[in-house]
Order: C-alpha cells, then structure tokens, then sequence
C-alpha cells in the first residue's frame, strides 16, 4: 500500500543549539494535532545537535533528519522542503518552540476557511519573562494584499516565515547565499500567492526565544547590506503588482519603508560606524525613497493618504537623504533622551 502523506511538514533548520533543541523538539511531541512530520535539517553542527536530532528519530518515526554541510538557514530550509511531504508547511526555528495546541488551531483554521495560508500570533521569551505580541484584530480572514501591506508596516503582523501554516505550493525556494533576512524578503511574496489568508488571534502558540548570539542578534556590514537589499526586494514584490494596490495598503508599505531608512540612518545593523559611512547610507535612502515613491504614485495621483510625519519623511528623503540622516538621528536622540526622562516619573 502506499504510504499516507502527513498532513503537516514541520521544518525545523539545527545548528549549534543543543541547549535548545531538546524543548523545541518535545514541543512538536506534544502536539494536541497528530498528522503531522518533523524534518530536521542538522546544518552542519559542531556541537551535540546532530546526535540529538538521531536520539528523535529513533524515539519517533515522525521525525526524519538529514545531517548535511553547513549552508545557512536558506539552504537547510530548502533541504526540508526538498524532503518534506505534507500538504501545509509549518516552519519551527530550532532554539524556539510551540505550544501543545498551535497546529491543531492553525490547521483548523484553515479547513474551515478556505484560505492557503493561516498566521498565528507569537510570545517573545526573554531571560525570566514572556510577553505575547498584540494585534488589534479578532480573528478574520484579510485579503492577502491587505495583509501582505500589513506585515509591511511591521507592527501588529510581521515577516517571519514561522508562525504561519502554508500551503505547500506557495513555497518558492530561497536562494542559498541569502544568509540574512531571507524572511523579509520572501514571506510577503508567498502571502502573495494565496487569494486570501487567515488570522488566529487566540493562537499565540509560537515561542520565541530572544538571546544575543542568534542571527538577529548579531552585527555586521555585510549584515546591513543583506537588509537593504531585503527591504528592495520586498518593495518590489508591490511594485510588481501596483495596479492591484490601493492608497492605504500603500500607504501601509511606506510606513514599513520608512522605519527601514531609519534603520539604516541609524546604523542599527553595525557596531562601528566606520563600517558604514554617510555616503553610503545616503544612496540607499535614495534609492529606498524612490522606490516607495514609485510605489505610492502606482496607487494614488496624490499624498493624501500618507500622514504628516510619513509625507515629511518621504519627502525629505527624496530630496536630500542627507538631510533625512541628520533627521533620523536626531529624532533616535529626542526619543532615547524622552524614554530615560520619562522612567524618572515611571
């Protein structure tokens, strides 16, 4: 007889977290939901992770690894898709973990929608604490251009691949030298994909964990060089479709644009500011301005849609990006010096 596909493929990239691993991996055992794989792609570790991963496998027929060289988190996601057979797709980073019943809600969610894609909420655990992230919306289905705009703008919805149940047949592969911010760069495009998604307000299922010597937590040129050209590719994913835009989803994509410029103004992504100069960052909040300029004008014949502080920003911006530097500086000041007042009274 053939063998029956699972329902849900959990891809689950490892390198170098077994002090981790082990809370992730007992997380998908204790799935109130049954039909599902866990592929574990062992990229190459140099610690116990690749032993613990064949200590699952053996416990679980569920679980299947696959012990490769080191490629990134691109190549090793792409490994598991390579591998994985379920109709839906869940990503699981493998120093994080999810609750008991965060397949089961997504997974429900799903078939009684209708939609390809289904997005849950997450909880940020720090040393000592927990805080589950806050949207203002029930659950609901959104247009997939609604809520690809929304993730844009990068507040109550984010990019991150995980949290979020797809179909298979969204899931383009990443390119493998992508090693940073592959997920701003591609989840918007696959959201795309679907006519519509669905969002679980009570599955705030996805645990995840914030410690300094992950991907995000570390700091380097060649890192804030790899989220400016996320940043483009993601605007252009709108781009490519800015007939079927309207001037608020739009408004929405610049708003995200320009907390990215800030960042760059900001050097966020770098340690020393030598890494980077003015004159750099200069051109990439030009070339960012007018790209989102681009993008409003393929929606609306006016600004009307963008508030006083975006349409400020976006103009001077566009007009002098060294300007606009100076201006995200001093505002980071402003606001640095404001929070420490503020405490003083707290």
């Amino acid at each position: 007889m053939p063998e029956n596909n699972p329902a849900i493929s959990v891809i689950v990239p490892v390198y170098n977290v077994e002090l981790y691993l082990r809370q992730c991996l007992e997380s998908i055992l204790a799935q109130e939901f049954d039909d599902w794989e866990a592929i574990l792609v062992d990229d190459g570790s140099t610690d116990r992770s690749g032993e613990i991963c064949d200590e699952y496998t053996a416990r679980d027929p569920r679980f299947k690894v696959f012990h490769q060289a080191n490629s990134g988190l691109a190549g090793a996601r792409n490994s598991g898709l390579d591998a994985c057979k379920g109709e839906y797709v869940y990503f699981l980073d493998s120093d994080d973990w999810i609750s008991s019943s965060c397949l089961s809600k997504l997974y429900s969610a799903i078939r009684s929608s209708g939609c390809q894609v289904a997005i849950g909420r997450m909880t940020i655990e720090y040393v000592g604490a927990s805080q589950a992230d806050k949207s203002r919306f029930p659950s609901r289905t959104f247009d997939s251009m609604v809520f690809a705009s929304l993730m844009c703008k990068d507040r109550e919805f984010h990019n991150y691949m995980w949290n979020k149940l797809y179909h298979r047949s969204l899931i383009t592969y990443t390119p493998d030298d992508i090693r940073y911010f592959e997920d701003i760069a591609f989840t918007i495009a696959w959201i795309l994909k679907a006519s519509k998604v669905v969002y679980v307000s009570e599955c705030a299922g996805y645990h995840y964990r914030q410690r300094k010597s992950s991907i995000l937590g570390m700091k380097s040129r060649i890192k804030a060089l790899a989220y400016y050209d996320a940043v483009k590719l993601r605007l252009r994913h709108f781009l490519d479709r800015g007939c079927e835009i309207t001037p608020d989803e739009a408004a929405n994509c610049v708003f995200g644009i320009e907390r990215a410029m800030m960042s760059i103004a900001r050097r966020r992504l770098v340690d020393n500011k030598n890494d980077m100069p003015d004159s750099e960052i200069a051109g990439m909040v030009a070339e960012l301005s007018s790209l989102a300029s681009d993008l409003f004008r393929a929606a609306v014949k006016n600004r009307g849609s963008l508030d006083l502080k975006m349409r400020f920003g976006l103009r001077l911006a566009e007009s002098s990006p060294k300007l606009f530097i100076a201006w995200a500086r001093l505002s980071e000041k402003f606001h640095k010096r404001h929070s420490s007042e503020q405490r003083l009274f707290d």
